[in-house]
């Protein structure tokens, strides 16, 4: 049997000219035939589509599709000229149904076909051909189409039903994205009861149909009616085949694979179409999509893309191999794009060895994002701008809207058209008024896979920028829950009552609160009025030791180049990828829309890296300003310690300025003395020059040429509240008390026979409850006003040093029957690193390698260790302040305490400056451990480690005291002044 695409050499010269002409070229189109009952070639750009059979317009078995909803006109296969893309409700469909007779030979079997591209192959059921009409399956011929899970497949409807998957291997396979067009059929032989599924790709070469698989087949009444429909079910308007259809027919006979359409002619060379951003576009996105169509020619190819700012291709880099989508996100390739730029781009073309270069095209970027917004980059998973005032909060790191990565955020109720940080655009202010099922913030609204939120090796950093009225209750930042089990809930990150928490849910350390208290003086203190950076990252490593994840909070002001970190956490394990929950934003969709936050929020980014303090976002751009500003202490700040730094920020009308600073008691701050000028550092150090219970007034002049004075400022010193009275009395508590307090002969020096007494047992003759200290090696200098003297350590390498115990004495000595303790003493160190870096200055040491614990300073850090902790993950360690109340500085005294209550198997560490105006002793950590043996017997020392090690206290220590139980803040030297007595 002959096919039926043979022209002869004068239809082709036809061809040929109407080429010239501009008309699409058909070389490959059918031409009518005696068996072809009917085809469709779908080339027209408008209106019907014309039945090219052999009869003649008016005849019954002439069928146009009259119905077409759907795009007309777009180019074909190379040779078939124009294709459709259906749509609902109608697809291109019969004006009326008609019999089956009229679509099959007088013994019944038939021949449906047609050329595809499809855009996926398990996007659902697609309809290619169907025959079907209205009531029951006696109006019901057939259906030829795509299933959702990747099947070719006929339904016979009665008659007999095939369905085979389609390849996704090999020279037919099915490619994405590819550009590739197949040749699909079905042949119903009513004489053999057999129907065959042909799935075939249009290639050079090809010489005849790839059948699928085979299935029975008895025959369709031609008495049934239906409606004849290309691309839709037209019984119900629905299954409309998503990508293109062309030249459709039908026929009277069941061909054989030798007999349809091929050999075709593919027009000779591999040519790329359709780029996109289109040639010579102007104006292009930062974040820009590239994409293709790839050549109808090739089989399984893969792409090769070059790009960069120079027109000689050559010399740009290739930025991606061994694609197989005709598309490439240049955010993951390489970042956003600098604005108004000319970029040039080649995409090469692999197959089957060969290389194809392709044209090289080019577009411009336009200005871009506003320069206060995050960047967009390689790592960037997800990114939130919130300018648009209506409709989806969009997800910004993808440029194409039908990625499956890309998140918008469609649930999005509350204030959008509100200023963000300046050049930042549009802010988000979430509603706050209404129940819990009132929906709040910007949310996905179902769940998704923890993998989008990730990297491969489970880091991710989440960060934002905020303005919030306050720090109180619970104000979500960003969260990922939704109701059911633990795999759908996996973190908060949100304001708590006055500090920052990261809830890691599922995989949360044991005793870890993750919460850390948000700056409330220094550079960084929180104000309604500032903006601030918030992030929280995590590298991918899990357990204690290092502790992969840090918090910060950032105040955005110029000259803040790096993220201010105020804390780090530890979690079990990585996530899942597959660990779901909703994705919102300033609200938790847990149980409703809740905690929803108080202010505004903007530029929520998600990245697959955790990301470097100075990584993050610190915008480029501020607002000009004349004067100095952002006072610290903050203007009207109470309770200032008379030690105080006095810090602001710089001016942006001039580079380099100098300072002069003005500070007194006068509210008119020009009667104030001039205490600095000149200077060019934005900090200045008044320790010493303020009193404490004052008022002072201060103001920066700025100068470069030209002179601005900033506002008048004022802050109040707090009346020191410590109780200077004298060292402490023994309590019940109380287990050892050591004043330190030796009276010498020959002061101030101390013999090794000198020692130092267990003041908790002055008149006590019972070794077995007092704790005495000697030998002593090391020096008697004066303590805190009113303390008396304290003690120095020697400082010789490979001397004995400290204050040591006379015996050795049992753990039970120094902690209550269920394992609780404090250890304290009041400190003066000369720096936070002692003699030899990374060995640490001991405090009080009870042999940790002896099973018993050590309290030190190690490296900038306040540690404790006890043999009960398994590793160095668990130690009880906390960054010493270094600014604010509590701030390290070498001329001052600081009570440090560790606590451990045993029931509660919690420890506690405090470091607090004795002239700081503290009511209470200031927590700087937390840890937790199992409790200390009782029996465990070894020395104590003070004031060093023991052994000839470096690890001698570089300073001086007093009033070191043991207590039988896990003292509160406000269980030691710190109080309210006491209110003066009448008449005083």
């Amino acid at each position: 049997m002959t096919t039926r695409r043979s022209a002869t050499t004068a239809c082709v010269l036809m061809l040929l000219l109407l080429l010239s002409t501009g008309q699409a070229s058909t070389v490959n189109a059918y031409k009518p035939d005696a068996l072809v009952l009917h085809l469709w070639h779908l080339d027209e750009t408008a209106g019907s589509y014309r039945d090219d059979n052999v009869h003649p317009a008016g005849d019954p078995r002439n069928v146009p599709l009259t119905v077409v909803n759907g795009t007309q006109g777009v180019e074909s296969f190379y040779g078939f000229g124009n294709a459709f893309r259906p749509a609902g409700p109608s697809g291109a469909s019969a004006a009326a149904p008609d019999a089956q007779s009229l679509y099959q030979g007088a013994e019944g079997s038939f021949t449906v076909e047609a050329i595809i591209q499809p855009t996926s192959i398990t996007s659902g059921v697609q309809m290619i051909v169907t025959r079907e009409g209205a009531g029951g399956n006696e109006n019901r011929s057939f259906q030829l189409r795509i299933t959702a899970t990747g099947q070719l497949d006929f339904q016979g409807i009665g008659s007999g039903d095939g369905s085979f998957a389609i390849p996704t291997t090999g020279p037919n396979a099915f490619v994405a994205g590819s550009g590739a067009w197949y040749h699909v059929a079905v042949t119903c032989d009513a004489g053999l009861r057999q129907g065959t599924l042909y799935w075939t790709r249009l290639a050079s070469g090809v010489e005849a149909a790839n059948a699928l698989g085979t299935f029975a087949f008895t025959g369709i009444a031609g008495t049934k009616l239906g409606h004849t429909a290309v691309g839709i079910q037209r019984r119900s308007n629905t299954n409309v085949f998503v990508g293109l259809i062309d030249e459709v027919a039908i026929s009277s006979v069941a061909w054989p694979a030798s007999g349809f359409l091929f050999p075709i002619e593919v027009g000779g060379v591999v040519a790329l179409s359709n780029p996109s951003p289109s040639p010579g576009e102007a104006g292009a996105p930062l974040g820009v999509l590239l994409s293709w169509t790839g050549s109808p020619v090739t089989v399984d190819p893969r792409y090769a893309v070059r790009f960069g700012t120079n027109p000689k291709m050559t010399d740009n880099p290739q930025i991606a191999t061994g694609l197989a989508d005709a598309r490439l996100n240049l955010y993951r390739a390489v970042g956003a794009l600098k604005p108004n730029t000319e970029y040039y781009w080649q995409v090469n073309v692999t197959e089957k060895g060969a290389v194809h270069e392709g044209a090289v095209w080019s577009f411009t970027t336009g200005t871009g994002d506003a320069p206060g917004q995050l960047p967009i980059d390689e790592h960037t998973l997800h990114m939130w701008r919130f300018e648009k005032t209506t409709g989806p909060v969009l997800d910004r790191a993808y440029a194409d809207p039908e990625d499956p990565d890309r998140l918008d955020l469609p649930e999005v109720v509350g204030d959008r058209a509100v200023a963000s940080f300046y050049k930042c655009g549009h802010a988000f202010r979430t509603a706050r008024t209404g129940a819990n099922d009132v929906p709040k913030g910007a949310s996905i609204g179902r769940s998704v896979p923890q993998g989008g939120y990730q990297g491969a090796d489970g880091a991710f950093t989440i960060e934002a920028i905020v303005k919030v009225a306050d720090l109180g209750g619970i104000q979500q930042i960003f969260s990922r829950e939704n109701d059911g089990g633990t795999d759908v809930r996996t973190y908060q990150f949100r304001i708590n009552s006055g500090q920052l928490e990261f809830a890691a849910i599922t995989t949360q350390v044991t005793g870890e609160s993750y919460k850390w208290n948000i700056p409330t003086d220094g550079l960084h203190a929180f104000s309604p009025d500032g903006w601030y950076h918030v992030a929280v990252t995590y590298n991918g490593t899990p357990g204690t030791t290092p502790r992969g994840g840090k918090v910060y909070w950032t105040r955005i002001i110029p000259g803040v180049m790096t993220a201010n970190q105020i804390g780090e956490f530890a979690m079990t394990s990585d996530y899942a990828a597959t660990h779901g929950g909703i994705t919102a934003v300033a609200v938790h969709r847990r149980g409703g829309y809740r905690d929803a936050l108080k202010g505004l929020i903007d530029e929520v980014r998600i990245s697959s890296i955790a990301r470097a303090p100075n990584d993050m976002f610190l915008p480029a751009e501020f607002p000009p300003t004349l004067q100095a500003s952002n006072p610290s202490p903050a203007d009207g700040a109470e309770r200032v310690s008379p030690h105080t730094v006095l810090r602001w920020v710089a001016p942006t009308f001039a580079d380099r300025p100098t300072y002069a600073v003005r500070l007194g008691t006068d509210p008119d701050t020009m009667k104030n003395p001039e205490i600095a000028a000149g200077i060019t550092a934005t900090v200045l150090d008044v320790n010493g020059l303020l009193e404490q219970g004052i008022t002072y007034y201060w103001s920066v002049e700025a100068s470069n040429g030209a002179t601005y004075r900033s506002d008048t400022w004022s802050f109040t010193t707090y009346a020191v509240p410590v109780n200077l009275s004298g060292p402490y009395t023994p309590d019940a508590d109380t287990l050892h008390l050591w004043h330190l307090e030796r009276q010498l002969v020959n002061p101030p020096a101390l013999s090794p026979a000198d020692w130092f007494l267990d003041s908790a047992f002055p008149d006590s003759n019972d070794p077995t409850v007092w704790t005495d200290l000697a030998p002593v090696h090391g020096t008697r200098r004066d303590s805190l006003p009113g303390f008396g003297y304290a003690f120095k350590s020697d400082f010789l390498l490979g001397a004995p040093a400290g204050a040591t115990s006379q015996f050795p004495d049992p753990q039970s000595k120094f902690q209550g029957p269920d394992g609780s303790f404090t250890c304290e003493a009041i400190i003066k160190v000369d720096d936070l690193v002692g003699a030899y870096a990374n060995q640490g200055m001991r405090l009080i040491d009870r042999n940790v390698e002896a099973n018993a614990f050590e309290f030190s300073i190690l490296n900038g850090t306040l540690l404790f260790v006890s043999a009960t902790m398994p590793n160095a993950g668990a130690h009880g360690r906390a960054t010493i302040p270094t600014e604010g109340l509590h701030a390290f500085h070498p001329d001052r005294w600081y009570h440090v305490a560790v606590t451990y209550d045993g029931s509660r198997r919690q420890g506690k560490l405090y470091w607090t400056e004795m002239f700081s105006g503290a009511e209470q002793a200031n927590l700087i950590g937390e840890f937790t451990m199992a409790p200390l043996p009782d029996g465990v017997t070894t020395s104590t020392i003070l004031a060093f480690g023991g052994g000839t090690g470096g690890t001698y206290l570089v300073g001086l220590i007093d009033e070191v005291r043991i207590s039988r139980i896990a003292r509160g803040p406000g269980d030691f030297f710190f109080g309210p002044v006491p209110a003066p007595e009448p008449g005083k």
